[in-house]
């Protein structure tokens, strides 16, 4: 288990198992093992360090800690996605509740957004649920900025794999990108250098909403199912982020 939590190499999934079976099975080793996992510069790995403390209240204050100055945006996503956990504990919920007014206020930062959202609808007080999904649903006046949290903080490797191979979306089969695969719409090759990133956003939630010159359909309603219905608010975030980055 100390091999593989050490080696870089292998699937986080699998350094995560074995952290976890150091700690439970090996309690002498525990902290040795967290102090790695600290180091080893993987959000994933690095936030489970932190959950696995015993002690509720010195794992909460580490996990906003990591929240608030982490080094690395992900980090700082996987912090805020755990402390959705420990929202029965006063410091916490008091830290939950300050996000969700720096957002509302539009003060957070974009790429936090989402995370702090799907964290506040874990809680078991209900307005602070109620205030998450008002935030994630928006108005329903405008699709787009009822997904504004989906505008930044993707992963592109994340959203790469789900454009190939998501089950409903199947966006590969009528887009291409680097000459593979459909043609019955248009090739996003250097997307992200032609069109901004709200742009890209609306055509993923309200594709109708402008039609590519050429693609245009007798009805005025894209040929591109809204897929946004079948997508989770990840995926959504997460093919956006691919599909702005393809640049040229």
């Amino acid at each position: 288990n100390q091999r593989i939590l050490a080696d870089d190499s292998q699937q986080t999934r699998f350094r995560i198992q074995a952290l976890q079976q150091i700690v439970s099975g090996h309690p002498a080793q525990a902290e040795a093992g967290r102090i790695l996992a600290r180091k080893s510069g993987d959000p994933h790995l690095q936030v489970e360090a932190e959950k696995l403390d015993s002690d509720r209240g010195r794992r909460v204050q580490a996990l906003i800690q990591l929240a608030t100055v982490g080094p690395a945006m992900e980090l700082q996503q996987q912090a805020i996605r755990a402390l959705g956990d420990d929202l029965d504990q006063p410091q916490a919920l008091d830290q939950m509740r300050l996000w969700l007014d720096s957002l509302e206020a539009g003060t957070l930062a974009p790429e936090l957004a989402l995370d702090v959202i799907v964290a506040a609808s874990m809680a078991g007080e209900v307005a602070l649920v109620e205030r998450a999904v008002q935030l994630k649903e928006g108005k329903g006046e405008d699709r787009l900025a009822d997904h504004q949290w989906a505008l930044v903080g993707g992963h592109r490797e994340r959203g790469r794999a789900l454009f190939l191979d998501h089950p409903a979306a199947q966006c590969q089969r009528c887009h291409s990108v680097g000459g593979q695969g459909g043609v019955a719409a248009p090739a996003l090759d250097g997307v992200g250098s032609r069109r901004r990133a709200d742009q890209i956003l609306r055509s993923l939630v309200d594709p109708s909403a402008e039609l590519v010159e050429g693609y245009e359909t007798g009805t005025g309603v894209s040929a591109m199912p809204e897929f946004h219905w079948a997508l989770s608010a990840d995926e959504i975030r997460n093919i956006q982020a691919y599909v702005s980055g393809l640049t040229d």
